[in-house]
């Protein structure tokens, strides 16, 4: 398959890239470099600097769109909120419309946010509780209603593993985590650390992604991808302490405005269709930690 990568520099792209890689599809990558790094990619991939905001036009036949160029977190959209309303909807209509084009299938990353808390179900009630969950909802909508171009959005939850080393302060609390212990620093949590997220693992990401390419027919439109269990920030430094053989003890800190309590995938669906299960904490962890040569055998 010829397959276009949208911000494949990303912690999801790059992961992406290299699987379709390792499966024999040929591979274009298209990111503005604002962040990554180009030694992510392969050397094997056509990477092209462009801006996802400006039209898109390619040559030559696509299958498969993975679009991942955007904004990825609620601290990004509080930074700078115009960019980052511009960059999702006017960029995510750009691939849209290469898509029809091309008669390609596209599969996009929408949030576990857009539940606003809520153990939601894709066919559920929904309570956008941030500008950027706001926007995910809105690509959604912007795909559904375009009911001639087969795609798929899968509201992805706390995401983290090998390739969010270029996320600094939006990385996923696991890795700013296991970045603090690894350098022996206190880890900051908001809060008194007993809200909780539902982690997964980038691997069960990618391989649910890859599992669409085996697919015939009609796509869902939104599908929850997370492991079905809920983890506190107190669990998760807990277990990090554990593994990497430390005994530090947080900071806290009081939690912004509109902070989400709670997140936790309904996975009815997801294993309806996909017939997996993503991996759980202790599992991922351990995983993470051995990629980073930072897990210490018990």
């Amino acid at each position: 398959m010829r397959c276009l990568v949208t911000g494949g520099l990303g912690f999801i792209g790059q992961n992406v890239v290299k699987t379709l890689i390792k499966r024999g599809h040929e591979v274009i990558v298209i990111d503005n470099f604002e962040m990554g790094k180009k030694e992510s990619v392969p050397e094997n991939v056509e990477l092209i600097n462009y801006d996802i905001n400006n039209w898109l036009g390619m040559d030559g036949k696509l299958d498969y769109i993975f679009h991942f160029a955007g904004p990825c977190s609620v601290i990004q959209f509080n930074k700078d909120p115009v960019k980052c309303v511009k960059t999702t909807l006017s960029g995510f209509s750009n691939v849209l419309w290469l898509a029809r084009s091309k008669k390609a299938t596209l599969i996009y990353p929408s949030s576990g946010t857009v539940y606003g808390g809520l153990n939601g179900t894709e066919f559920g009630s929904i309570n956008p509780p941030n500008l950027y969950a706001i926007c995910k909802k809105a690509c959604e909508s912007m795909a559904i209603h375009a009911s001639d171009i087969r795609s798929i959005g899968f509201r992805i939850f706390a995401g983290y593993g090998p390739g969010e080393e270029h996320k600094g302060d939006i990385a996923s609390a696991v890795t700013i985590f296991m970045n603090n212990l690894a350098k022996n620093e206190q880890p900051v949590i908001w809060g008194d650390g007993t809200q909780t997220r539902d982690f997964v693992y980038i691997d069960d990401i990618v391989e649910t992604f890859m599992k669409v390419m085996d697919m015939e027919g009609k796509l869902p439109p939104v599908v929850n991808i997370g492991s079905g269990k809920s983890y506190s920030f107190n669990d998760i430094l807990s277990l990090l302490n554990k593994y990497m053989g430390k005994d530090i003890k947080p900071t806290y800190v009081p939690k912004p405005v509109s902070y989400v309590e709670r997140t936790e995938a309904n996975l009815m669906l997801y294993k309806m269709i996909f017939k997996m299960q993503p991996r759980d904490i202790e599992q991922g962890l351990k995983d993470y930690l051995r990629h980073m040569n930072l897990y210490k055998e018990s």
